[in-house]
């Protein structure tokens, strides 16, 4: 920016009047096209990015969080000191009413208390999971990066949940359609010549059923994973992708091949039966393509039972179970915290009930009505910056994609299980969050 534009920014400020901070504060231009909104917007050019990724500011600021670099920095330079003036305004005018007679002294901000009561909390989170982290870094160390990875492929698959295979289920299922392959097949193979014991045909049946079963397990699987495999740019898995194809497809070709063999000696007999009893004979051909028509019913129902039970990215599901593995391994050291996690609730809980009674007592002040009349405007300005931040937001995402990054914001999360979580979001998860100033 020239000093020409910086100038004409600086003389476009609305005048700091001390004495009336908050008419200050109210006169912030924050149209499309002031001249603020504009210095937001030039930062598009100057948004630093790794490949697409930006780190977010978390909720121990006082600032919002959710901003990026650049919003920070304009929010720090040109919103905060004029905001901060006249929220300590707004604060003294309530601070000097006297509280109603059913209550002693004077008033406060109630909506800043309670805002300062929720930040205290999350920072006692923050200490108290400081302390776990000093403690057991390296098992909490892994959890992070394996959640990291996790938070990667998910906004890499438009925050979707992965399809989790359960184990028991899939094979029980699976074994399920071998059974009814077994099933079908045994009476056919019992006929073959060179078999000459029940217990060979069951066998055999036994044979043929897996064959189907893994053909079926293989081609539904390939199926769903179809563009992962194929549409890559790594060869080896053109390849290996093709010879799982190759492997279930030949099993497939010798079972179905040896059912209908058995099926010929199977109809065989019904046609010398036909003759001599002068009845019209069935088709042999057809015969064997009909009965062989169960087999097929029964490995498509394989192949559709193996299509909806995998996720289309073989290596997403791995991510999320190695995730739940170390915050499972990160949950029986973090217990003993129970006790630190709940004082701090409790304190957070009985400040609460303190500003709910002390809202509750100074609604009889006789400046009640003109304090809560001036943070209503104080706050409508908020909702203008809020706006003006979100429209600098969606002007980013834009940006980015035209630039051909695919956008992922981090965005540090404190709560009271896991005070140092990081939750990435895509450009349309970033754009759905709200960004709320503070009253602090």
């Amino acid at each position: 920016m020239d000093k020409r534009v910086d100038a004409e920014i600086l003389l476009a400020d609305p005048p700091r009047d001390e004495a009336d901070p908050l008419a200050a504060w109210r006169a912030l231009d924050l149209s499309d096209r002031s001249p603020l909104c504009t210095e937001l917007l030039e930062g598009l050019e100057r948004e630093q990015s790794e490949q697409g990724r930006i780190d977010l500011t978390d909720e121990l600021g006082s600032y919002p969080h959710g901003l990026t670099p650049e919003m920070l920095g304009w929010f720090q330079s040109r919103i905060q000191p004029v905001r901060t003036a006249a929220l300590q305004h707004l604060r003294s005018g309530f601070g000097s009413a006297t509280l109603g007679k059913t209550a002693m002294g004077r008033g406060t901000l109630v909506e800043a208390e309670r805002a300062r009561n929720q930040q205290d909390r999350l920072m006692a989170y923050h200490r108290i999971h400081s302390d776990l982290r000093r403690n057991h870094h390296e098992r909490i160390d892994e959890r992070d990066a394996r959640q990291r990875e996790f938070e990667e492929a998910r906004a890499e698959h438009g925050n979707r949940d992965p399809v989790m295979t359960n184990p028991l289920l899939y094979w029980g299922g699976l074994i399920a359609v071998v059974g009814i392959e077994i099933a079908v097949n045994f009476d056919s193979l019992l006929k073959l010549p060179m078999i000459k014991s029940g217990m060979f045909a069951v066998g055999m049946a036994i044979l043929v059923g897996l064959a189907v079963g893994f053909a079926a397990h293989v081609h539904g699987t390939v199926l769903k994973q179809w563009h992962y495999w194929f549409n890559s740019f790594d060869r080896t898995r053109v390849w290996k992708a093709s010879r799982k194809v190759a492997i279930g497809g030949v099993l497939l070709s010798l079972a179905l091949g040896l059912i209908g063999w058995s099926r010929m000696f199977y109809v065989m007999p019904l046609i010398q039966l036909a003759e001599v009893t002068g009845e019209t004979p069935p088709n042999l051909v057809f015969s064997i393509l009909f009965m062989t028509l169960s087999n097929v019913i029964v490995y498509g129902v394989g192949v559709i039972w193996a299509y909806f039970h995998h996720d289309e990215d073989p290596d997403y599901p791995p991510k999320r179970l190695s995730a739940d593995k170390a915050q499972a391994a990160v949950a029986t050291v973090a217990r003993g915290i129970n006790a630190r996690l709940k004082e701090a609730d409790d304190k957070a809980a009985h400040r609460e009930k303190e500003l709910d009674a002390l809202e509750k007592a100074q609604k009889g002040s006789t400046a009640w009505e003109s304090n809560s009349k001036a943070l209503a405007a104080f706050r409508a300005v908020d909702r203008k910056v809020e706006a003006a931040l979100h429209r600098y937001r969606t002007a980013l995402v834009k940006h980015m994609t035209e630039q051909g990054l695919t956008p992922r914001f981090v965005q540090p999360l404190v709560t009271r299980d896991d005070a140092g979580r990081e939750e990435v979001l895509t450009g349309a998860g970033y754009l759905g969050r709200p960004i709320t100033l503070k009253l602090l």
